[in-house]
């Protein structure tokens, strides 16, 4: 599998340059840690290939910690060029996430930078999200081999052109296929000309896809209009479901819990959930006169006094409809809902005013975020080796 590139997931994935490990042996702890962001020169089938990773005070990639040892680092940019670095799977307050100005600012040659916060036990990887990072060259020999380039489309006006750039390179090398991997599929919410003069987006998108890949594999697309992928593409498509994962995770986390769905469409995907957890579950009425402009009703819910209301949605972008739900769980004396969606879009600062209404607010990692507390690639991985070919 080949990755759309970022210099430091490369060095993560190809090099095993950049893995969190923390594994249930004791050994002598210091008090601090340290990080070097930097590059070194690897050995691609023969190939010299320079990349960017991650090394720690001893020369060796990645960090190991202890069983209960914080992740207590300090994370020096010995590059010539700025970055940041997410640490995916761990879950630190929003400020050490790592995600460009959210709302840390990326890190500068020759700047360190110290992060503190409780690590979750597991391998972890720990990669760069700075778009100078994209990569236009693929390192690894790929002639006669299947390439799976796997991209997240959260921000895909500048995203989309990598990812047509690497599928030419890919074809252009001799791969026998090139599938796309996007946990979040975008321009699929547009499914309809709302207005006259507009695009619909989906249907745009769906042929220029189908027109670069040979195969696509997503996480729970938007298909409110339609049934199936395949009503759009033109090549062999697979749609995941995170529901099972949500449900899961909602079991064990969450007590009593009440799923609540934000409209009428979700009533279906929601009875599943909570069917999954034998939990009792409603639906709003969901009012949406624009972009901004979103009013809901809630039934009565007395008769879930003691429980705690669990807002699942598909996709937070502006979360209006979440904040008008939980505002309204408020007026009627409930408790704090905690708040799960799947694709964690979180435009401006809705993050930040869903937090302020809510017990907790969690996500699946199908978006890289700092509310990501349900991973979704053994899922992905499932779906993309039951993909036929074309």
């Amino acid at each position: 599998m080949l990755p759309l590139s970022r210099r430091g997931f490369l060095a993560t994935t190809a090099a095993s340059a950049a893995s969190l490990l923390l594994p249930g042996r004791v050994r002598a702890q210091s008090s601090r840690l340290s990080l070097t962001a930097t590059t070194r020169t690897i050995d691609v089938r023969g190939r010299a290939a320079s990349v960017w990773g991650l090394l720690g005070s001893n020369g060796q990639s990645g960090l190991v910690l202890d069983p209960g040892q914080r992740f207590a680092v300090d994370l020096t940019n010995s590059l010539a060029d700025p970055t940041i670095i997410h640490w995916h799977g761990q879950i630190p307050d929003n400020a050490q996430d790592g995600v460009p100005d959210m709302p840390m600012p990326v890190l500068q040659p020759g700047e360190t930078r110290a992060y503190d916060f409780p690590a979750r036990a597991g391998t972890h990887w720990m990669h760069a999200h700075i778009p100078a990072h994209e990569m236009m060259r693929l390192l690894a020999p790929v002639k006669g081999r299947a390439v799976d380039v796997v991209a997240t489309l959260a921000g895909p006006d500048p995203d989309f052109l990598r990812l047509a750039f690497a599928a030419d390179a890919a074809r252009a090398q001799g791969a026998a296929r090139v599938r796309l991997v996007a946990p979040y599929l975008a321009y699929m919410r547009q499914d309809k000309a709302f207005k006259p003069g507009e695009a619909v987006t989906s249907d745009t998108f769906a042929r220029l896809v189908s027109s670069l890949f040979d195969g696509l594999v997503t996480v729970d697309p938007h298909l409110h209009r339609r049934t199936a992928l395949s009503d759009l593409y033109d090549i062999p498509a697979a749609a995941v479901q995170a529901a099972p994962e949500l449900a899961d995770w909602i079991l064990a986390e969450v007590e009593r819990p009440l799923l609540i769905g934000p409209d009428s469409e979700s009533a279906q995907w929601v009875q599943a959930i909570a069917e999954r957890i034998s939990a009792p579950w409603t639906v709003m009425e969901k009012t949406r006169r624009g972009d901004y402009d979103v009013s809901v009703e809630l039934p009565d819910l007395t008769r879930h006094a003691i429980c705690t209301p669990v807002l699942i949605d598909d996709i937070a972008s502006s979360g209006r409809t979440l904040i008008a739900a939980a505002d309204l769980l408020a007026a009627r004396g409930m408790a704090r809902p905690v708040c799960a969606v799947v694709h964690a879009l979180f435009a401006g600062d809705a993050f930040a005013r869903l937090q302020a209404v809510s017990a907790r607010v969690v996500s699946c990692d199908s978006v890289p975020h700092p509310s990501n507390a349900v991973p979704l690639a053994p899922l992905v991985a499932q779906a993309l080796a039951g993909l036929a070919s074309p």
